[in-house]
Parts: structure tokens; C-alpha cells; sequence
């Protein structure tokens, strides 16, 4: 199932234009606010699969039937997440992230939502258009922030892997800590 990992990778390749504006390793960005990228992006990225897919779709495919109704019902959650995205955007602009945070929001959304069009209208192949419809109609019961939590952690698995974590590269989570467990109760 090469769907969901593609749709992650996605992702992260859409927020390759803001990281490409510096060159040197980047901190890594905490779960919360890679969670809070992906809430933000989850609209615009879909929004980007259904437009880039449209063409190769039948009618019947989830994403032309209700491509459009999704990304409206994750709209809601996305700008409630925008503080946190903005933090995640300037710490992987690196050295040009005090240009991106002097930036007016409208700004810094509409270069992301350009920024995921743009590498996804690149990446997305169109025999996997039906196969991420799929999995999109599948996965849309769950609440904007389960999906959104659900590709966070997908990406951060994927993003961590040696395959994907080069030295210097752009788009970097940091690694999960364990947590303790609780004790059990009497």
C-alpha cells in the first residue's frame, strides 16, 4: 500500500520551495509542528491530487464525486493550525526563516498552497490516481485531525527512514522519544 507513504512524501515534497531558499542543515522539526504542517497542507494537498488527477479519474472516483466536500470539511481544521505550520515553515527556511515570519500570513499560506501544486502536478503519476482516490475515500470518515495525525506519523516514519534523511536535508523530523508507561493500577 504505496498510497498513504506517497501522499506523505508528497507533502513534504511541496514544502521543498520554501526549504530549497536555504542551503545548510536544517534543525529538525518537532512532531507537534510537523503535525501542524500537515493539518495546514492537508487541503491544499488534496485539493492538488484531485486537480492533477482529474483527468485520468472516471466520474465514479471518490476524489471527482467528493474530492471538493473533503477538502472543505479539512479547511476548518487547517487554518486553526496555521500558527504552528508558520513555526514549522520558518524553522526549515533555515537561514531565510526571519524573511519568512516578517512575511504577511496571506503571503507565506499562498506561496505553500502554489509551492504543493507545484510539486505535486510534478509527482503524481497518473496510475496512482485511482489507487490515492481509494485510499482517500477510505480514509475520509475520520475526523480532519485523525487523517492529519495519521499522515504525520506516516511522514515522520517515512522522513526518518536512511532512504529519505540525507545529511543536509531539508525536510527533517525529529526523531519520536519514548515515553514512559504509566504503571498499571491495582
Amino acid at each position: 500500500m504505496k498510497a498513504l507513504p506517497a501522499l506523505a512524501l508528497a507533502l513534504a515534497g511541496a514544502s521543498l520551495p520554501v526549504a530549497a531558499m536555504a542551503q545548510e542543515a536544517k534543525p529538525c522539526m518537532t512532531a507537534a509542528e510537523a503535525q501542524g504542517l500537515v493539518t495546514f497542507a492537508l487541503p491544499d494537498l488534496i485539493d492538488a491530487v484531485s486537480k492533477s488527477c482529474k483527468p485520468t479519474l472516471s466520474p465514479a472516483a471518490y476524489l471527482t464525486r467528493s474530492g471538493t466536500e473533503l477538502v472543505t470539511r479539512y479547511r476548518t481544521t487547517a487554518e486553526s493550525s496555521w500558527p504552528v505550520a508558520k513555526a514549522a515553515i520558518v524553522k526549515i527556511a533555515g537561514k531565510d526563516g526571519a524573511m519568512m515570519a516578517a512575511l504577511p500570513d496571506e503571503a507565506t499560506k499562498a506561496l505553500i498552497g502554489a509551492g504543493i501544486s507545484t510539486e505535486l502536478g510534478k509527482s503524481v503519476k497518473p496510475q496512482s490516481c485511482q489507487m490515492v482516490s481509494d485510499v482517500l475515500e477510505q480514509l475520509s470518515p475520520l475526523p480532519p485531525q485523525n487523517m492529519s495525525n495519521l499522515l504525520g506519523i506516516i511522514l515522520q516514519a517515512v522522513g526518518n527512514s536512511q532512504k529519505f534523511n540525507k545529511p543536509g536535508s531539508s525536510f527533517s523530523i525529529c526523531p519520536r522519544t519514548l515515553t514512559a508507561a504509566a504503571p498499571a493500577s491495582k
